[in-house]
C-alpha cells in the first residue's frame, strides 16, 4: 500500500471517527432533551393536579365561612341554634314556639333554616354535627335526617388528636353568643370529595394524589395504603 493510500484511509477513518462522535452527542442531546421535556411536562401536570385539589379545600373552606357569617346576620337563625345547644329539649321546643307565636311571620327562621341552606349549597357537604359545650352532646345533621347523640367530648378529642379515621375534609366553626360573647359550642362541617379527587387524577397514568391533614391523617390517597408517613 503506498504512502498515499495510507494517508487516504487514515482521513477516512478519521472523519468516520468524527461523524461518528457527533451522532452520538446528538443523540444523546435529544435523549436528554426528550427526557427534560418528558420530566417537565410531568412536573407541570402534577403542579396543576395539587392546584386544582387545594381549589377544591378552599371551595369547601369558602362555603363553611360564608355559611357561618351568614348565620351571625341572621339573628332568628342564630338564636334558635343557641337556644338548641343551651337548652334541655322540651324548654328548646317552647322556646321555639314562643319565638314563632312572638314573631308574627308565616315562616320562622329555624336553624333547620340554615342547615337546608347549608345542603342545597355544597353537593360535596356530608353531614353537619352540632356539639353543644353544655351538655357535650353531639347532633348529627345529614341532608334529610337529624340524629340527636351524646360523644361530643369524644368527637372533639378524636378531631384534636387525629384518632378520627374518616377520610374526608373536615372545618370547625365555634358558636358564640353575640351578647354576651360566651361559647356555647361548636359546629363541624364534613365534606366528602373523593369523587372530584378522581377525576383529576382519571386520565393520568403516572400520577397518584393524596390528601393529607397536616402530613399525619389521610383524607384521600388514590391507593388506600394502610400507612401514611408524609406526602
Amino acid at each position: 500500500m503506498s504512502r498515499k493510500q495510507t494517508l487516504y484511509y487514515k482521513q477516512f477513518w478519521i472523519s468516520t471517527g468524527i461523524v461518528y462522535v457527533i451522532v452520538c452527542v446528538l443523540m444523546l442531546y435529544f435523549f436528554v432533551s426528550s427526557q427534560s421535556s418528558y420530566l417537565e411536562n410531568r412536573k407541570e401536570e402534577a403542579e396543576k393536579i395539587c392546584a386544582d385539589a387545594t381549589n377544591i379545600i378552599q371551595e369547601n373552606s369558602n362555603t363553611v365561612d360564608y355559611l357561618y357569617r351568614g348565620l351571625y346576620r341572621s339573628r332568628q337563625e342564630l338564636d334558635d341554634l343557641i337556644a338548641y345547644l343551651t337548652m334541655a329539649p322540651d324548654e328548646y321546643w317552647e322556646f321555639r314556639l314562643n319565638r314563632y307565636i312572638q314573631s308574627n311571620i308565616n315562616k320562622y327562621q329555624s336553624m333547620q333554616v340554615f342547615l337546608n341552606s347549608a345542603f342545597e349549597m355544597s353537593e360535596s357537604l356530608d353531614k353537619i354535627e352540632l356539639i353543644s359545650y353544655n351538655t357535650m352532646s353531639n347532633t348529627i345533621v345529614y341532608e334529610n335526617d337529624i340524629f340527636p347523640m351524646e360523644g361530643g367530648k369524644q368527637r372533639i378529642s378524636e378531631l384534636e388528636n387525629y384518632t378520627n379515621r374518616e377520610e374526608k375534609i373536615i372545618f370547625s366553626r365555634e358558636i358564640r353568643h353575640p351578647d354576651t360573647f360566651k361559647l356555647v359550642g361548636c359546629m363541624i362541617f364534613t365534606f366528602e370529595n373523593t369523587k372530584d379527587f378522581k377525576k383529576l387524577i382519571a386520565q393520568r397514568k403516572y400520577t397518584e394524589l393524596v390528601v393529607t391533614r397536616d402530613f399525619v391523617q389521610p383524607i384521600y390517597n388514590k391507593d388506600k395504603f394502610k400507612e401514611f408517613q408524609g406526602v
